[in-house]
């Protein structure tokens, strides 16, 4: 996962005590309501109104269908072409059988006539992350063919959308998921911190496996824990996914059982950005991995301005939120300069993908799509990167079986989904062109089934018109409003079943209202959000927002719970220490301070430079390990490469040189940040939190 890379959460919360600085650049609530209120509201708006269109179309169930006088890529026992004449039954979500044209009948049977188009088996993205703020990727998905996923970072509440998703009770594609990011530092809210092979055996004998597919690992692992937890996924046959480590070699993988490789990481190192040093060309030859290449994700952030000119004047563009749409028209017309890591990242993958020999890889693919990338579209995502495989050298039909065949052998899932056969789940998708020939004609399929629900020509067409609408519209937000459409949002929320919810969608409006000074009600919002999702994220700010209230009983009993459910939780330790201490003096708002509004405005203009300087003394002073590391990494990577280059003052850096530099979270500058800044009496600073 390269996060990421997540989210809508730029909104700014002033929590009394405790001041949060949001990347709009906004400290204060004006007479004239601000964008960062307008947009985050009208953004909610929409996202209910998203929520509903799913739930409209959510009534679709299975029906008895079949395809005439059509051409079929079954994939299966190696078929490799397309056999013309096939009539296709379909009935109970299930194949039920394939025969030539006119030699069955059955009834009670809905004809479709299937004369000159052609079927294909449903479409596969095998590395995604739920977007945590929208449910318009469930659409996206599937009127572009795409009827599975595979979320590679779950949080605990994915669950009930899978189950809700396999009884129909959800029109979505089938999800499948994995544990958390298990890496062996931080990155809230994403990982599962493990330190040692206790918190490891901790975490995956109280997983539970019948909601969990895959065991994924990230980043910063070393070898000795992964072998722990290697072991323990060959025990528990749960397969083992993930990043290759930094501290992980090619060679390391003989003795390790990885299920799927995650965008090449290991063939090049993740810290320098370099090529492996091994023979890697030789290593595949033995190991015949399987590899999630996810090449759309970097090329996107590393687009240039005639490729981002391109795209803003494609058809994607229409179910891109119109304020997202206008950041990105903004980057075109500022001549804003790709990712240099993202461009050296792309390099890499090119340079890869073309040496490795085919016969030596199983490809799967996936986009890393999360919700919040730049420049990409859910279900558009994978077409793109089945073009982009193509490119580097894959053919058409490789390609295709990328994005079925492959991944449902890699996921042990063949005997249900992947291939055009009697017994397995109808998850089809009906073409008007040869796909084999060219893979744009993947593109405007004709008709979509999902579990032998049928999403007709029709209802393809009215859901991208509905999609649109809702994404172009705008709604005047103003003082005169603001409460009833406040009020309005509360009550939605409320009434949406558990299984949709987008519970950081929530998380945000409750910092829109803490900004609005409707604290009590922030609070009340924050208070069903942990009983309906109790997650120690949301506990943390359900903590902040008592604090703000001068409520620190109830603050320290948030914090507590947190700290309960998961130990290496800095924001809930650093608090219950300071309330437990008893020294909330040294809280103050950095409004006060002179360099406070200096400070902020280096930060979002990312002037990592200056703002080093200016932080680096306060933080030199009275700092914790742990706090100094997390800022010295979270700058180095919104900076985008290591912190050396940015100045020559290092004196405590040095030490955390690394370690840091081996936890790298490049894609975090995309990412929506909020800052929480904590000063000591002497107005110099004694903490920090970010948050995506």
């Amino acid at each position: 996962m390269l996060i990421r890379k997540n989210t809508n959460h730029a909104k700014m919360i002033q929590l009394g005590l405790v001041l949060i600085l949001c990347v709009s650049g906004h400290s204060v609530l004006s007479q004239k309501l601000a964008s960062n209120i307008t947009e985050p509201i009208n953004n909610i708006l929409r996202q209910q109104k998203i929520t509903d269109l799913l739930l409209e179309y959510s009534t679709l169930q299975p029906a008895a269908v079949v395809i005439e006088n059509v051409s079929v890529l079954t994939l299966a026992n190696g078929d490799s072409t397309f056999i013309s004449n096939q009539d296709v039954y379909i009935n109970k979500g299930v194949i039920q059988a394939i025969s030539p044209h006119g030699v069955k009948s059955f009834a009670h049977y809905q004809r479709l006539n299937g004369k000159g188009k052609f079927l294909i088996p449903g479409l596969i993205d095998s590395h995604v992350h739920l977007s945590q703020t929208s449910n318009d990727e469930k659409l996206l998905n599937l009127i572009n063919g795409v009827t599975t996923i595979r979320d590679l970072c779950s949080f605990p509440w994915y669950a009930r959308q899978k189950i809700a998703i396999h009884n129909n009770r959800i029109l979505a594609p089938n999800l499948l998921l994995s544990t958390k990011l298990l890496n062996y530092s931080q990155f809230d809210p994403y990982t599962n911190v493990v330190k040692n092979s206790g918190d490891i055996i901790n975490i995956l004998n109280s997983t539970n496996y019948d909601e969990i597919d895959f065991i994924k690992v990230w980043n910063n692992m070393p070898l000795p824990l992964l072998r722990v937890i290697d072991s323990i996924a060959t025990q528990k046959s749960i397969p083992l996914v993930g990043h290759i480590p930094q501290e992980v070699s090619l060679a390391d993988l003989k003795t390790l059982h990885f299920s799927s490789i995650e965008h090449f990481k290991g063939y090049y190192n993740d810290a320098s950005l370099q090529l492996t040093h091994e023979p890697f060309i030789k290593l595949t030859k033995e190991l015949h991995p399987i590899i999630v290449p996810t090449l759309i994700v970097n090329k996107r952030s590393s687009i240039d301005h005639d490729g981002l000119n391109t795209f803003l004047h494609s058809e994607q563009i229409t179910f891109i939120p119109k304020e997202k749409l206008n950041t990105w028209r903004d980057n075109f017309s500022l001549g804003k300069s790709p990712s240099a890591t993202d461009k050296r990242i792309d390099s890499l993958n090119q340079v890869i993908f073309k040496q490795l020999p085919v016969r030596d890889v199983t490809y799967l693919s996936g986009t890393d799509f999360n919700g919040s990338n730049e420049y990409m579209v859910a279900g558009f995502a994978l077409l793109d990167e089945l073009r982009l495989m193509a490119d580097n050298g894959l053919s058409n039909l490789e390609c295709i079986k990328a994005a079925t065949v492959n991944a449902a052998k890699a996921f042990n899932q063949d005997k249900i989904l992947g291939s055009i056969e009697p017994g397995k789940r109808a998850d089809l998708v009906l073409l008007t062109k040869n796909p084999l020939e060219d893979l744009n004609n993947l593109y405007k399929p004709d008709e979509v089934f999902v579990r032998g629900i049928r999403i007709s020509s029709s209802k393809i067409e009215s859901i991208t018109k509905a999609i649109a609408a809702i994404y172009s519209k705008e709604i005047v937000v103003n003082q005169t409003n603001i409460e009833n459409l406040t009020q309005q949002i509360e009550k939605k929320i409320k009434s949406i079943n558990d299984s949709l919810q987008t519970p950081f969608l929530v998380r945000d409006f409750a910092s829109i209202l803490t900004n609005l000074k409707y604290s009590s009600r922030a609070i009340k919002l924050l208070e069903w959000l942990v009983e309906r999702f109790p997650y120690y994220y949301f506990y943390n700010d359900l903590g902040l927002a008592y604090l703000a209230a001068n409520d620190s009983l109830a603050a320290a009993t948030a914090f507590e719970a947190s700290l309960k459910q998961y130990k290496y939780n800095y924001t809930a330790s650093f608090y219950l220490d300071e309330l437990k201490s008893k020294n909330e003096s040294i809280v103050r708002m950095a409004s006060s301070q002179d360099y406070g509004k200096e400070l902020t405005e280096l930060f979002f203009a990312k002037k990592l430079p200056a703002l080093w300087n200016l932080l680096l003394p306060q933080f030199q002073k009275g700092m914790s390990k742990e706090s100094f590391y997390d800022f010295y990494e979270t700058v180095q990577n919104v900076a985008g490469q290591p912190l050396e280059v940015l100045s020559n003052e290092t004196t405590q850096a040095e030490d955390y040189s690394t370690s840091t530099q081996n936890v790298r979270f490049d894609k975090m500058r995309n990412t929506p940040l909020k800052v929480i800044w904590v000063f000591n009496s002497a107005g110099k600073i004694k903490d920090f939190a970010i948050r995506p």
